[in-house]
């Protein structure tokens, strides 16, 4: 059997180039799905007048909630990134369990059953 003997090779530079590329995936898996989730919530209802049934993702009202659906990007230093809500758009989380008042409206784990799989894709380096 051969062998080969590596003298010497730049494993910071590999690790930087590792951390980036890991960076750019996450970045990308993170904003496909918020595109998803914003897509989900984006049935027109103008006004509120008929609003989503038990069951059904929330329908748009006012875009609170659709513009609140962020990303906390991956860094350098901690390539991982979160697709969440922000404060002022808790109800989102609300509508997805539903309360003693209201029936669920799920949207954020049925987005993510159903995306996951591309969403593993782009962490692997492929695009959808």
């Amino acid at each position: 059997m051969g062998k080969v003997k590596i003298e010497s090779w730049n494993g910071n530079a590999l690790k930087l180039k590792v951390r980036r590329a890991s960076k750019t995936n996450v970045m990308y898996a993170c904003l496909f799905i918020q595109q998803q989730l914003q897509r989900v919530i984006s049935r027109p209802n103008p006004g509120g007048k008929f609003p989503s049934a038990p069951g059904e993702p929330p329908k748009l009202v006012s875009g609170q909630l659709h513009d609140n659906v962020v990303i906390d990007p991956p860094t350098d230093d901690n390539p991982v990134g979160c697709v969440g809500l922000t404060a002022t758009a808790d109800y989102g989380l609300i509508l997805e369990d539903g309360s003693k008042f209201m029936a669920a409206r799920p949207w954020i784990r049925v987005t993510w059953e159903k995306y996951r799989r591309q969403v593993g894709l782009f962490l692997t380096g492929g695009r959808s």
